[in-house]
């Protein structure tokens, strides 16, 4: 869990991708090619509001594809997701929506308490209390 609700990131590492518990906190690695802003979202078990949100800086949490930070005092079993924002291009591919959380592909388990994908999947809606989350680094 993080230790405050101030939790100021630091560059991080771009590998590996995931949540990777380390001394003293996680680091966080998401590849995207397309992305063009990345907030990770901490939230608490059973909560459907994010406790932080925090903007990765593209000049410090990101190397080529890989958005990255390395949390201080987040420990093993934070839940988490992403919003990314991109372009909204279906016909090439491109389907970014910023007011869904996003579960990490990398996760190492995933919390699905409250998951509908009906209601998560709402085009423009966001989906926090029904969305699936990465839950332990």
């Amino acid at each position: 869990m993080a230790a405050s609700r101030e939790v100021t990131p630091e560059r991080g590492t771009p590998a590996p991708l995931g949540a990777t518990v380390r001394d003293g906190g996680v680091n966080f690695s998401l590849y995207s090619h397309n992305a063009d802003a990345v907030e990770l979202v901490l939230l608490a078990p059973g909560e459907s509001a994010p406790s932080v949100t925090i903007p990765l800086d593209p000049a410090l949490h990101r190397t080529d594809n890989y958005w990255h930070a390395f949390l201080p005092g987040v420990r093993a079993g934070q839940q988490y997701g992403y919003r990314v924002r991109g372009p909204d291009r279906p016909g090439d591919g491109l389907r970014f929506d910023p007011s869904k959380l996003l579960l990490d592909p990398y996760a190492r388990e995933v919390v699905d308490d409250d998951y509908d994908r009906l209601i998560a999947s709402q085009p423009g809606a966001p989906n926090i209390p029904h969305a699936m989350r990465g839950g332990r680094g």
